[in-house]
């Protein structure tokens, strides 16, 4: 440690914060986050009742207390803008705006606290983030946005709470009962919606009714289905390491003989193998998918399939028919209810045909 903090200084008049927030860059600098115990060992007093106020500082910013105020039992969002103001959104759409009281030197050492501790790889050349994360017994989606990509040199988090309390498919409309039975069925079911609709928190409240000796995979760039099911195999992606994208995922967990396997998001390059999976007959495939409408589920799916087939010549005609021939159902959330369910019965030159079973 005294090479990575230099000699001890002894007691004189200072300003101690910045004398700790110099320890503290110094150590992150070098890829650690240091204990209360490390910080202390070099700080010019080992009085206790001088050092308790630093102390309780330093904890409140590892642990990130500030943000304890704004967990409200209804809460679905967090917006931390910088070092003076948040907002928060409920589970009712309602938000609110409050204002911090942190230094704008408190704020970035928080941040880069929390990437650190959660061994994120964020910074110049990363600058975004996003990873699972627990703060104060509550589960959330932690986006990092960092300040070098911001006109104002502030880093950004967003936390959006995951919820893992059982809930009912029937919570959700009228709709929900009749996934449900297509979900039993073991049918291939698209779920889509825009950012925030529920997609994730249905297509979990659905899983809690696998059977419990059925092998259930689940792949995932971010840690966000909360599941307890005893024959669960998790696979959590790291796009930078070729090995471990969703798209690697994909073949690997074929090989696995699950009964059902759920991809957490369609987006990028696994969409490709997902839907050749289930061109093999492979039932009870399950994903989500950003689109405005059930129909649009389609055509983004193909769209997607279209931009990841590593440059093989297939035209959009072809990949919807692909698309259609396998995808049995497309459900439609919006404002956490199902507004939209549709069967897919197939598609010709281009243009796919759907019957509405619910809106």
């Amino acid at each position: 440690m005294l090479a990575l903090f230099g000699e001890q200084l002894q007691k004189e008049d200072f300003d101690s914060k910045t004398y700790l927030r110099g320890l503290i860059r110094q150590s992150l600098d070098k890829g650690v986050v240091p204990t209360e115990e490390e910080l202390f060992n070099f700080y010019p007093t080992t009085e206790a009742q001088e050092t308790s106020e630093e102390r309780f500082w330093y904890q409140d910013l590892k642990e990130g207390m500030f943000l304890k105020d704004f967990l409200f039992e209804n809460l679905q969002e967090i917006f931390c803008h910088g070092s003076d103001y948040l907002e928060t959104q409920l589970t009712s759409g309602e938000k609110k705006s409050h204002v911090l009281e942190l230094s704008l030197e408190d704020w970035t050492l928080f941040t880069e606290i929390l990437a650190m501790r959660e061994k994120q790889n964020w910074n110049l050349s990363s600058p975004f983030a996003s990873f699972y994360i627990k703060l104060h017994q509550t589960n959330f989606r932690a986006t990092l946005l960092h300040k070098s990509v911001s006109p104002e040199g502030v880093s950004k988090l967003f936390l959006r709470r995951l919820n893992s309390e059982k809930r009912n498919p029937t919570d959700y409309g009228e709709g929900g009962e009749l996934v449900l039975e297509l979900f039993k069925k073991q049918e291939n079911v698209l779920i889509a919606g825009s950012t925030g609709s529920g997609k994730t928190s249905f297509l979990t409240s659905l899983l809690h009714y696998q059977k419990e000796n059925d092998h259930l995979i689940i792949l995932e760039d971010t840690f966000e289905i909360m599941l307890n099911h005893s024959s669960t195999t998790r696979l959590l992606a790291e796009e930078k390491n070729p090995n471990k994208t969703l798209k690697a995922y994909m073949s690997y967990a074929m090989r696995m003989s699950p009964q059902r396997l759920i991809i957490g998001e369609l987006r990028g390059a696994e969409t490709v193998p997902y839907m050749l999976a289930m061109n093999t007959g492979h039932k009870g495939l399950m994903s989500t998918v950003h689109a405005s409408s059930a129909y649009d589920a389609l055509s983004r799916l193909a769209m997607l399939f279209g931009l990841y087939s590593d440059g093989q010549q297939i035209n959009y005609s072809q990949v919807l028919q692909l698309i259609c021939r396998n995808i049995g159902y497309v459900v439609f959330l919006e404002d956490k209810k199902v507004k939209e369910v549709i069967k897919v019965l197939g598609s010709e030159n281009g243009q796919a045909f759907y019957e509405t079973l619910a809106i």
